[in-house]
């Protein structure tokens, strides 16, 4: 399966092009054919979604809003600070619903192979992107970046819902 690229990112309020172009993309420098096949470095659009606001010091808002392109779901308001929605339920863009939709793609291309039920050991097993990983690691190192801060692993030992 191809790894899953994002091609725009908005930005509401407190857009600065520069800070967000380095935040995204900017730091990193690879050169050509350091990742697996498939995998490559984007640089999504970025688009503020109205004119640059004079920048005062503030914190960001306690809201996002996110939604999908060519979807039959709506807009979801985020609460930033539990990453759910308002109403309580999940968002379409965390890990949950992300592997609900990668173990249907799996099981529609790859029917009779197992699959675990847990998204730690899926994302293990999943070569390539280990070996990208790594790769990034190690870039943001020579770069003087520091190390990419990883969760504790008991975020990636749940189960999939149906």
């Amino acid at each position: 399966m191809e790894p899953v690229y994002w091609s725009s990112i908005v930005v509401g309020s407190l857009y600065h092009r520069a800070h967000m172009t380095r935040a995204v993309f900017g730091r990193i420098r690879l050169e050509r054919g350091a990742l697996p096949p498939g995998y490559r470095l984007t640089q999504p659009i970025l688009s503020p979604v109205s004119q640059p606001e004079t920048r005062l010091p503030q914190k960001a808002p306690s809201f996002a809003v996110s939604w999908l392109a060519d979807s039959s779901e709506s807009m979801e308001l985020i609460n930033t600070t539990t990453g759910k929605q308002y109403s309580g339920d999940a968002s379409h863009l965390c890990k949950a619903e992300m592997f609900r939709l990668f173990a249907a793609t799996w099981h529609q291309l790859n029917s009779g192979h197992d699959f675990s039920q847990v998204y730690g050991d899926v994302k293990r097993m999943a070569d390539d992107y280990q070996a990208a990983k790594i790769t990034l690691y190690k870039a943001f190192r020579e770069a003087g970046l520091g190390c990419w801060m990883e969760r504790p692993i008991e975020q990636d030992n749940f189960l999939l819902t149906k």
